[in-house]
């Protein structure tokens, strides 16, 4: 093993959840622990900052400086995930650096989500949400190894369940922004979800970064599904600022 700084419990499992979202901030970090001491989660983090785990992030510029500051990856932190056996997967955290704004808010947009989800399961409809750095099966694993949502959620309900395909869009070119939507069509029209799991496809959740976007993405998939065979596929569309706002759950969908 690594000759690595010693650190505690709570702190690889820090690692462990920076290394599931690639970026989170302090506030994230605290409620995904249930910790109510955020004194603590600051010198655990701190810690973690100093012997090279986690790189932190933090504006000096109004009004980003009123945001909590974001963690990712550092060096020992890669070298703490190699010897977990996670070598395979760690080379995407060597450019954490690099990561521009957009990919760094998405990733933060997911926790929260994630986070807000968790703490509507309490209630009597439950969710699982899995994020694409680990599905639940080697199976779902391989049957999703192309398509890659940012999330596959299962709504728990007493007599069925429904599942959804979380898709967070980023500011792409036009071209990329079609071959990602391309992706989802074609694997509907394959029918290998079916085939597979012997579900109905999920519903696709689409999450836009503004609203120009959205319609963007609106009237392709219109145009879209309409050549489809029996489309049977169901498409809702949304923004980023309105997730935040009112949450996944909330009145913010439009159809395709």
């Amino acid at each position: 093993m690594t000759n690595l700084p010693k650190i505690t419990s709570k702190q690889r499992e820090i690692i462990n959840l920076i290394a599931r979202f690639r970026f989170l901030d302090r506030i994230q970090i605290q409620k995904f622990l249930n910790h109510k001491d955020g004194a603590r989660i600051n010198e655990w983090l701190k810690d973690l900052t100093e012997k090279e785990y986690l790189t932190r992030s933090y504006s000096s510029i109004f009004p980003e400086n009123t945001k909590p500051a974001v963690y990712h990856l550092a060096r020992n932190g890669i070298r703490y995930l190699k010897d977990q056996n996670e070598a395979k997967t760690v080379c995407k955290f060597y450019r954490e650096n690099e990561r521009s704004l957009s990919f760094v808010g998405s990733c933060l947009l997911l926790a929260n989500i994630y986070l807000d989800l968790e703490e509507r399961s309490k209630g009597e409809i439950g969710f699982i949400v899995t994020v694409k750095s680990g599905y639940p099966t080697h199976r779902l694993a391989d049957l999703l190894s192309d398509l890659k949502p940012s999330a596959y959620i299962k709504q728990v309900r007493l007599k069925k369940s429904k599942y959804y395909f979380l898709e967070l869009l980023s500011s792409l070119p036009p071209e990329r922004l079609r071959q990602r939507l391309k992706k989802y069509l074609s694997f509907y029209e394959s029918n290998e979800w079916e085939v597979e799991t012997k579900k109905s496809f999920p519903t696709l959740l689409l999450i836009c970064p503004d609203e120009t976007i959205l319609i963007y993405v609106k009237r392709y998939l219109k145009r879209k599904i309409n050549v489809l065979d029996e489309p049977a596929l169901i498409i809702h569309l949304s923004t980023s600022q309105k997730v935040k706002e009112f949450g996944l759950t909330g009145d913010i969908w439009q159809s395709a």
